[in-house]
């Protein structure tokens, strides 16, 4: 590893004084997250972090893409494909998200500027997106193994019926 040093290997290079080099490799194996989904969302990772912007942009929006004809989307354009799947499977403030990854990695490809403020949202939004889609999901399942949670408890489960506990004006009545 070599921390900001200058080497001649025939011609000058200049390394940037605070960097790393070489680069740390980020990995990415998320639990519940499709192998070659992860796969790309690792090179994304290790573009960004050695600086190949345009690249992490690009690939970025690949794995947001692959992510939602993964989980069914058919339209043929990304963003009718974010808008496509329900709310229940990728909430209205993630199809925000996954709209700014589209429009990131759009900016890259079409020769846009694209700067490292908007790859720190794309990598965030990304994993948002698959954490949401996939490892959630997973962790849930994973957990339901161990603890059953009783449908009453459940979203969207039915109140208890309101005769089943005796009300003040009730009683009150029967003692008449």
């Amino acid at each position: 590893m070599v921390v900001g040093k200058q080497h001649d290997l025939g011609h000058h290079i200049t390394l940037d004084p605070e960097a790393i080099y070489p680069n740390p490799q980020p990995e990415y194996a998320e639990p519940g997250v499709p192998k070659a989904i992860a796969s790309d969302f690792q090179e994304a990772l290790r573009c960004h972090a050695a600086g190949f912007l345009f690249g992490a942009a690009v690939v970025g929006r690949r794995v947001l893409q692959s992510a939602l004809v993964d989980q069914g989307a058919q339209k043929h354009s990304l963003v009718d494909q974010i808008n496509e799947l329900s709310d229940d499977i990728l909430p209205k403030r993630l199809k925000e998200a996954a709209q700014h990854v589209r429009l990131i990695g759009n900016d890259a490809a079409h020769a846009n500027q694209v700067n490292r403020d908007d790859l720190e949202k794309l990598v965030n939004f990304v994993a948002l997106v698959l954490n949401q889609l996939y490892v959630l999901p997973h962790e849930l399942a994973e957990a339901s193994k161990v603890r059953t949670i009783p449908a009453k408890h459940m979203p969207g489960a039915a109140a208890a019926p309101a005769a089943a506990m005796p009300t003040a004006t009730a009683s009150k009545a029967t003692k008449k």
